[in-house]
């Protein structure tokens, strides 16, 4: 049998994805939801990334902090409008989200910055399915794409996970931008 026929044969493992960590049982895109992730086995952590006025990846869904997912000192505020210490006074667990009736609500839970979540996984070998959250059509919400993006691939090469992470995007300009910084890291385009 050649190698072809035999490598057709063999069946490919899925990849199990904990989607924003696990936010069917712990708050999304939190620290709390990616050790509860880690836990249960995933092979890759889906994550959400927004960038602080003082240039802090953080994971995070949405460009803006609102509740349920997070409650502060304001009913809404802007990610890139606020520091990272600024964002750290919003609660992102305090409030079970409506759409899941199993999450397991965690008071006190701030925003991680991609660096804690990358700290968490040091030691396994779960991947990184990474999307960055930038809408060309409210430039406000985000640095410029390719600042965003180096902002990205600096991180994930001080960790040295090359290998291990998918960025992905609806908004292209930021997956061509790391395309140029770092041609070896997987890139997926995401529409609707």
């Amino acid at each position: 049998m050649s190698a072809s026929a035999n490598a057709a044969e063999t069946p490919k493992k899925i990849l199990v994805h904990g989607h924003r960590g696990a936010r069917a049982r712990m708050p999304e895109n939190t620290l709390p939801a990616f050790q509860y992730a880690l836990k249960v086995g995933v092979d890759v952590l889906e994550l959400d990334l927004a960038v602080t006025r003082d240039n802090v990846l953080v994971v995070s869904h949405d460009p803006e902090l609102h509740a349920p997912a997070c409650t502060g000192p304001v009913k809404e505020a802007a990610i890139r409008e606020l520091t990272f210490s600024q964002v750290r006074e919003w609660d992102c667990g305090a409030t079970k989200n409506p759409g899941f009736p199993d999450q397991q609500p965690v008071p006190g839970t701030r925003m991680p910055s991609l660096e804690e979540v990358f700290k968490l996984a040091s030691k396994t070998k779960v991947e990184f399915n990474i999307e960055t959250k930038i809408f060309k059509n409210r430039p406000q919400l985000t640095p410029p794409p390719e600042e965003f993006s180096k902002l990205l691939v600096d991180m994930i090469r001080k960790y040295k996970l090359e290998k291990r992470v998918i960025i992905q995007s609806f908004d292209y300009r930021t997956l061509v931008a790391a395309r140029k910084l770092a041609p070896k890291i997987r890139l997926s385009a995401l529409y609707a």
